[in-house]
Order: C-alpha cells, then structure tokens, then sequence
C-alpha cells in the first residue's frame, strides 16, 4: 500500500490545531522550510533595492526614460546609497552641469534642481552612476541634462536607439509634456566636433493634470561617449522659443572627461594625409639610421 502523502506531515497546520505551529519544528515552523533555506528564499528588506533603483531599472530596460529627468517629485527622492540629497540652489545646480558637461544655457533658464551619484542598480552585480541638472524655462518649460555612466562592454548603438526609444516613450509620465504633431531631425556639430542628431518638434503643451498650455516646442537628443550617456530634453512655449539662440545652446556643447576623440566633419581626409606624411617621414629616418640613400 503507498504511503499517504498527507500522513503525519509535520507542516498540515490542521494536524496540530489550525494556525498553531508544530512545536518539534522550531522557531522556524511558522516558514515552512529551514533557516538557512530562508536567508535565500526571502529577501532581506535591509537589502533590497530601494524603489527609486527600481524605478530606474524599468526605465531603462522598458522605456520610459525622461520621466526620471522631468519629474521634480518622487523620482527625485532615491533611497538608494550614494544619491546626493536633491540641490535646489542655483549654485549646485550649475556645478552639477558642469559636471555632466560645458554648454551655454540661456541666462533666462533658471536653475531648478540637481542631483547626482553611484546607482547600485543591481547590488550584487554592477553599480551606475547618475547625475541630473534641471533649469526653469520661462513659460512653464523645463530644460533637463543628465549623464548616466552604464557598465562597459554594451553596445554602443543598440544602447542609443533604445535610449532614444525609450525618450519617444516617456512623454506622458513628464510634469510638462508636448503632444507633438511635427517633428524635425537636424544634426548638428558640437563645441568638441561631435555630430548629433536633435529632434526638433512643434506641438501643443499639457501640464500635470493635462491642461493646454499653448503652442510648445521641444527639443531633444542623446548620444553616447565610451560607457557615457548624455540626454538633453528641453521644452519651450512658442513664445519663448529663440530657435538661433537654441541651436547656440546645442553647438556649444563639449564633453567634460570625454573617452574618445571624434575627428570634426570635413577633416578625415586632413587626418588621414597627415598620417601618410607621418609613415613617410618614419622611413626617411629609418634609412638615414642604417646609412641607406633614401628611394627617390
């Protein structure tokens, strides 16, 4: 006869008086399983990741990005380790821009708030680092530059098309948002001889609660240096937008601690000549070292 699977099992609370525990299984028998199979079947609160860590991760693996940057309330507030403390103050906002890089932002933008610091995003795998700058732009829009440090080894450009993706995704989760209806693609060549594609779009402005705020422009484009990426987002009511004064903005940019060195538009030829002339005298100096008569 097989044997019951039900009989005598030390873990049927009916078997002893409903919710009652079995009193020979331990201070443990209200889990169902052993101590130590406890410390890796349940997470430790004091150990997991904090919700704005969470938050980040769904942002950059399902979309959804720019609500991180746009949002001034919860998304600020990390309660992951090494987070700087929100800077409201118009000098760490424009030192932290300065760390995330050199660019020449309208006097009229005023700044609004900064953080920056190492994301544990997964604790027991890598950290990132994030740091975030926002400017008041007047008319109710909202200028945001951040700077994510990602783990090396990604793919350069299937990271940005996601980024990218994800920036065309996270309209309606930002504190002021542009229902576009046209939008423009101009590549345009930094202060340091990057080429990057900004989207220049028109549209009608929602504020939080979904209100009209009037004919609005948005710019916005990201782009990616070594394990660095860089994001700008700017919206702007039509009335307040200075396009040569914006396109200004975006070509005056230059990298702070740069990891590559981009070769300008127009000087590859230049380059590439200079090194033949470089290879040619080498062998010049080569012969005269070992006493040959350079070919003519």
């Amino acid at each position: 006869m097989a044997d019951d699977p039900w009989a005598d099992d030390p873990h049927d609370p009916d078997q002893y008086g409903g919710d009652a525990p079995n009193p020979e299984d331990g201070p443990h028998a209200d889990l169902g399983t052993y101590a130590s199979d406890r410390e890796v079947q349940a997470p430790n609160p004091q150990k997991s990741m904090g919700t704005g860590v969470k938050i980040l991760v769904a942002l950059l693996i399902g979309g959804g990005l720019l609500a991180l940057l746009c949002c001034c309330g919860g998304f600020w507030e990390f309660s992951a380790s090494g987070i700087t403390s929100p800077d409201a103050t118009p000098a760490g906002v424009r030192a932290k821009t300065d760390e995330i890089l050199t660019i020449d932002i309208p006097d009229d933008f005023n700044p609004e708030i900064s953080l920056g610091g190492e994301i544990p995003v997964m604790r027991w795998f890598v950290d990132m680092r994030m740091d975030v700058a926002a400017y008041a732009v007047p008319g109710g829009g909202q200028l945001m530059l951040m700077k994510l440090r990602v783990p090396p080894g990604q793919d350069q450009a299937a990271m940005e098309a996601q980024l990218k993706q994800s920036m065309n995704q996270s309209g309606n989760n930002q504190n002021v948002r542009v229902d576009v209806t046209s939008t423009e693609t101009r590549t345009l060549v930094t202060a340091d001889g990057r080429s990057i594609d900004w989207q220049f779009s028109e549209g009608t402005g929602r504020g939080p609660d979904g209100g009209d705020l009037g004919a609005f422009r948005e710019v916005k484009g990201t782009f990616v240096d070594g394990t660095d990426v860089y994001i700008l987002n700017l919206m702007i009511a039509e009335d307040e937008y200075d396009e040569a004064e914006i396109v200004s903005m975006l070509e005056s940019i230059e990298l702070v601690d740069p990891q590559t060195e981009p070769v300008p538009p127009g000087n590859e030829d230049v380059m590439e000549e200079a090194e033949v002339e470089s290879d040619e005298i080498e062998a010049v100096n080569a012969g005269a070292e070992s006493g040959d008569e350079p070919a003519e």
